[in-house]
This record gives C-alpha cells, sequence and structure tokens, in this order.
C-alpha cells in the first residue's frame, strides 16, 4: 500500500514539474540594448578606474615618505607601531605620527570613495535593473511564464535549448516602448 502512495505522489509531483512554463533571456543581450545602462556602466567604471588609481598613487607615496623615515634605523617594518615610536629620534616619531594619521584619512577617503561608487551605482544603474526585471515580471505573468532563466548563467552545463523559449526580443521590445 506504501508503495502505490509513493508512486502516486512521485507521478504527481512530476507531471506539475514538467507541466510549468519557462522561458530564457541573454541578460547581456537585454542591458546591452538600453543605452542609459551602456552610458552609466562606462561612467561607474571611469570613476571606480580614476578613484583606484588616485588611491594606489596616494597609498604609493606614503610608503615611500613611511620607508625613507624608517630606513636609517634599520627596521624590517615588521615591528609593531610602539617598537618603532620607542627606536626612532623624537622628531622622527612625530613624522611617523603624521604618517599614521595620513593612513588613516587615506583609509578614510577610500571608504568614501566605496561609497560614492555605491550611491552612483544605485542612482545611475539599480533603476535600469529594474525596470528590466519588472518587465520580465511582468511579460512573464502575462504569458504564464513561471520560470524565467538567465542563459548566461545556464550555458556552460546545457547541450541543448530549444530557440522557441528565448523571450530576450520581447523584453527587448517592451523596454523600448
Amino acid at each position: 500500500m506504501k508503495k502505490i502512495v509513493l508512486l502516486f505522489l512521485l507521478s504527481v509531483s512530476t507531471s506539475f514539474v514538467f507541466s510549468q512554463q519557462f522561458a530564457y533571456i541573454s541578460r547581456d543581450s537585454i542591458l546591452t540594448s538600453i543605452d542609459d545602462y551602456n552610458k552609466n556602466l562606462l561612467q561607474l567604471d571611469s570613476l571606480k578606474t580614476n578613484y583606484t588609481q588616485e588611491l594606489d598613487y596616494m597609498q604609493e607615496q606614503l610608503k615611500q615618505r613611511y620607508n625613507q623615515l624608517l630606513a636609517p634605523y634599520g627596521l624590517t617594518g615588521q615591528e609593531s607601531i610602539e617598537d618603532i615610536q620607542s627606536t626612532i629620534e623624537p622628531m622622527d616619531s612625530i613624522t611617523f605620527s603624521i604618517l599614521l594619521q595620513e593612513d588613516q584619512m587615506l583609509q578614510t577617503k577610500a571608504k568614501s570613495y566605496d561609497n560614492m561608487l555605491n550611491f552612483v551605482f544605485h542612482r545611475d544603474i539599480q533603476p535600469l535593473l529594474d525596470k528590466v526585471n519588472k518587465t520580465i515580471t511582468s511579460y512573464s505573468k502575462k504569458n504564464k511564464i513561471d520560470i524565467v532563466y538567465i542563459i548566461e548563467e545556464l550555458s556552460p552545463g546545457l547541450a541543448y535549448i530549444n530557440e522557441k523559449k528565448n523571450i530576450t526580443g520581447e523584453i527587448i521590445k517592451l523596454l523600448k516602448e
């Protein structure tokens, strides 16, 4: 009796899974079809590159000044701050403290840049991603599609996919309206 019930439940659940409607999209194609997305992404990447270069340059300058200050003392750089301050001359100790403060300011600047990049992303890119997601959801509900896959995430494991299930073109058309 248990086997019959188990077989019945298995056949019902299997038929439910196979009765679901699915489709897939090419996220890359959809996003690159949106002019503002490309422009905003390029601006964000440019900001990130500029910030990274500026921070790297400042970090290198700080490191050089730090090494110049400590070179006459033969320190390895593995010493604690307290050990360094107790080893170096009082005037160099003041300069060392200033370098430590500059390092803290640089770290604060890096966090500020991260916050600015995050702000720009949420202001310029996230609304476009939300619009795409709402369009996909609306289209899926209207066409009774239960699942929409993103082909870029599936393609490494796929041997075949039915092109008739690709709704990328329809989503792009809706976004252009």
